[in-house]
């Protein structure tokens, strides 16, 4: 059961370009990563690097694909295509101001409420899904909810909701409305190879809902992830051991289940495959 539960969790890492250098001159772009690399090939997730560097696709381990994406010559995420289990597609169309913003999605412009200090798409007075983005356009605060009329009156009501906490460009906390809160994520010092090729699709799917996909810290964070905390009624957080290259870069991630403080099992968690590496 313990193994069921890390599997499910890590499965749900699936998931504009910043302006700052986050590898060396020397470490080329990453060329693919592979996450849940211990489990069988439909719970691995492969994500896929175009020659610029950019995330443009994420399969399972038999190559099925799961999710595309494509590229304005600014580097912005322009199209998404998810492919969901029952057969059937979901399509992303995003646009984009001039300091690189999102504009609309679907070709549904996006609204600004002064007040709430949020975007959002519907009626605040109906139906409506609002976002909250921090100076990088990350998500920090999304609620999707409306209002019922009936004969005692105006009820709000709300579907789903999630926020998440950041510090010195890392993805620090998160949590959602069913009550799973991490509190904890901690980080190495070495530079993360994946913000670079995954930061403008966070900040496309910031403005989508899919917060609990798109909502992942060993991606977007500046720096790797060495520990993350459940919500303290599990006792239960895991660690993570990195191998680097010689630039400094992971290479691959072990990492460490713990119950109570007690080592229960390792996996390796992370592959890491830079543009020239041979690929398995």
């Amino acid at each position: 059961m313990k193994k069921i539960l890390f599997l499910f969790l890590v499965s749900c890492l699936f998931i504009s370009c910043s302006d700052d250098a986050l590898t060396s001159d020397t470490t080329p772009p990453l060329q693919k990563v592979i996450f849940n690399v211990s489990s069988s090939s439909s719970n691995q997730r492969h994500w896929n690097f175009n020659d610029n560097g950019l995330l443009y696709q994420i399969t399972d381990g038999d190559q099925i694909v799961l999710q595309t994406f494509s590229y304005d010559s600014n580097g912005r995420v322009i199209n998404s295509t998810l492919y969901n289990p029952n057969g059937t597609h979901t399509d992303f169309s995003f646009a984009y101001n001039d300091d690189g913003s999102v504009y609309s999605l679907n070709n549904v412009a996006l609204n600004f409420d002064t007040t709430l200090g949020a975007y959002y798409f519907g009626d605040l007075n109906s139906n409506y899904r609002i976002f909250k983005l921090n100076p990088e356009g990350l998500l920090t605060y999304s609620k999707s909810g409306g209002v019922e009329i009936d004969e005692t009156g105006t009820i709000p009501y709300t579907v789903s909701q999630a926020s998440a906490g950041y510090a010195d460009s890392n993805l620090k906390s998160m949590s959602f409305q069913n009550g799973t809160t991490f509190n904890g994520f901690e980080h190495d010092t070495h530079l993360n190879p994946l913000r670079n090729g995954t930061l403008a699709v966070f900040k496309a799917f910031a403005v989508t809902g899919y917060d609990d996909q798109w909502l992942n810290s060993f991606a977007v964070s500046k720096n790797n992830v060495i520990r993350k905390d459940y919500p303290s009624e599990y006792y239960i957080h895991e660690e993570y051991v990195y191998d680097f290259n010689s630039e400094g870069m992971p290479v691959s991630a072990t990492m460490n289940f713990y119950e109570m403080n007690h080592l229960d099992f390792t996996n390796t968690a992370i592959l890491y495959y830079y543009q020239g590496d041979v690929l398995p």
